[in-house]
């Protein structure tokens, strides 16, 4: 890859820099890296390259966190358009789509096409067999929002207590998305008291790493 203010690599360092300001909830300081990143690529690798479809998928996701949503449809549907152009389902790429396209469609308020987007998410999940445990928390992560917008109580705890779970088993002690599930949870339900030192380790463990949820969301191939 050539080096230089308009390469590839600038545009991945550029899309890794904004993914860590992302994980430390700075949305507004990382737009422009992604902005940039995404123009890098087009300009680099032209506009149907399945890294400038990544791009659009990032600035996306960006996009909805910070409540632009018609940007963020906008972007979510290059997105997809270009991976279903560009790649044979199942592929953990067009699974992201359909899970980022089930999250926006839930703040946009369209129910249907959110658990269309979900469930097309499920059959690519289930057909790609991946016993990647960051990719089986990023579904579990979907379900929880789907479900609480939903107002599917039991769904909604289940999917958290199979999410608080898997990050247990395979993440290490005290990682920061263990926390995020503990945390979530404690926020939507009582808690026991044999809960309550967990609780308050999350809360100590978010405080300090001040890891922000799109984390969990974040394509495996997001750059």
């Amino acid at each position: 890859l050539r080096r230089g203010d308009d390469s590839a690599d600038t545009a991945v360092v550029m899309n890794n820099l904004a993914s860590l300001l992302e994980d430390r909830g700075d949305l507004e300081g990382a737009e422009p890296l992604l902005r940039e990143s995404l123009r890098i690529r087009v300009a680099v690798l032209g506009p149907e390259h399945l890294s400038t479809a990544r791009a659009h998928n990032n600035l996306g996701r960006l996009l909805m966190l910070r409540g632009r949503l018609p940007e963020a449809r906008a972007e979510l549907a290059r997105a997809l358009e270009l991976r279903q152009r560009l790649l044979q389902p199942p592929h953990i790429e067009l699974l992201g789509s359909h899970l980022l396209r089930a999250r926006l469609t839930l703040r946009e308020g369209r129910d249907d096409l959110a658990r269309a987007s979900f469930a097309e998410a499920q059959s690519q999940f289930i057909a790609l067999g991946s016993p990647d445990p960051l990719l089986g928390l990023r579904m579990l992560q979907a379900e929880i929002e789907l479900a609480a917008a939903l107002g599917e109580r039991e769904r909604q705890r289940a999917a958290l207590d199979r999410a608080v779970a898997l990050a247990a088993e395979t993440l290490p002690e005290g990682h920061p998305r263990w926390a995020e599930f503990v945390w979530q949870r404690a926020q939507a339900f009582p808690v026991g008291e044999d809960e309550q030192a967990a609780v308050e380790r999350a809360r100590r463990v978010l405080r300090m790493a001040r890891v922000a949820q799109a984390s969990l969301q974040r394509d495996a191939s997001a750059r």
